[in-house]
């Protein structure tokens, strides 16, 4: 239960302040590739 949750809360977390860091990041990847 508590790991569920905590997985959950964290992928909220990301979703809210890492979605436009991550596609950044992942541009930056497919663009150095």
């Amino acid at each position: 239960m508590k790991s569920k949750t905590v997985s959950a809360h964290r992928r909220n977390i990301y979703n809210k302040l890492g979605v436009k860091e991550i596609n950044g990041m992942l541009k930056e990847l497919l663009t150095h590739k």
